[in-house]
């Protein structure tokens, strides 16, 4: 990780960099509703504006893991808080608070396989976060591309060109989902894939495999229920779907995928308390896990992740 961010000081020599937040644990035990909150002293400082952004763009993330440890689902609420969520136990470590001039709260997120994951905010603005030390910095992404400025996204792997690529859906909570694009991390630029075969939902995420599958989870409209649907990356074409019975119109709400089932995070509305539940693919299980005093509002797992 150390290697990782020296690249990053080099490339980003312009930016500005703030390290956010003091570390402390944050536990959730599945057999205990109660939470320990993030320490009050972890509020997030907001700046009067975005000032700047630096007018290179991020490095491509390596072909191997190097995360400085074992893959974890992250976690970024509209708090500004970054934890760790450990699957097999279902628990959470509070990492830090992101600070680095956000003037509009986390929207989502995905992880990258070096360890640094990209956080998008409600403003439209992308920006990447140290997922060890929650420490954080603009990037020169331009907003509203595509006319989309709120999206959803995570990486899958091609196991064949052994790299990442980060898909996006558009999501706004108003109107259908107008599809899915990918994000080139050289450019920073969204280029457009297809529109769904069918409608999915208004506000809708994605999570991505290491055996190169692309999953979206859309929260339920007046239309139809909430759905999970796996997709095919060149067409945006639903390959399954099932209606695992989560969430509500405006729930705040993100999902990973982690060894054969997808973790949900879900408040029923902003700033809220969160719901962790299990839906195991296979049976299609659902079980409540853990709880967490904040407001999810972004999930990512990195391609290393066991799948």
């Amino acid at each position: 990780m150390a290697r990782a961010i020296q690249v990053l000081a080099l490339l980003l020599a312009l930016a500005w960099v703030v390290a956010c937040g003091a570390k402390s644990g944050l536990r959730v035990d599945a057999s205990d509703a109660s939470v320990e909150a993030a320490p009050s002293d972890a509020a997030p400082e907001v700046a009067d504006a975005l000032e700047t952004t630096p007018d290179v763009a991020f490095d491509v993330p390596p072909p191997v893991c190097d995360d400085s440890g074992p893959p974890s689902v992250y976690v970024v609420t509209q708090q500004s808080t970054l934890h760790r969520f450990d699957p097999p136990t279902a628990t959470f470590t509070y990492v830090g608070t992101l600070n680095c001039g956000m003037l509009y709260a986390p929207f989502s997120m995905a992880v990258a396989r070096n360890g640094i994951a990209f956080v998008l905010n409600q403003g439209g603005y992308l920006l990447q976060v140290d997922t060890q030390t929650a420490a954080c910095v603009p990037t020169a992404f331009v907003p509203n591309q595509l006319g989309w400025q709120r999206f959803g996204m995570g990486f899958v792997f091609d196991p064949v060109g052994s790299k990442d690529t980060l898909f996006v859906t558009e999501s706004n909570y108003a109107a259908p989902s107008q599809g899915l694009a990918t994000l080139d991390l050289s450019t920073l630029s969204l280029d457009f894939v297809a529109p769904y075969t069918e409608d999915i939902g208004h506000a809708v995420e994605l999570t991505g495999t290491g055996d190169g599958r692309l999953f979206a989870f859309g929260l339920p409209t007046a239309l139809h229920p909430a759905t999970l649907a796996e997709l095919d990356e060149t067409n945006g074409a639903l390959l399954s779907k099932v209606a695992p019975g989560l969430g509500e119109p405006n729930s705040s709400f993100a999902f990973a995928w982690w060894a054969g089932a997808f973790y949900f995070f879900v408040a029923k509305d902003a700033g809220e308390a969160t719901e962790v539940t299990r839906y195991d693919l296979a049976t299609g299980a659902l079980s409540l896990v853990a709880k967490l005093d904040q407001t999810v509002v972004g999930a990512g797992v990195s391609t290393c992740a066991p799948h």
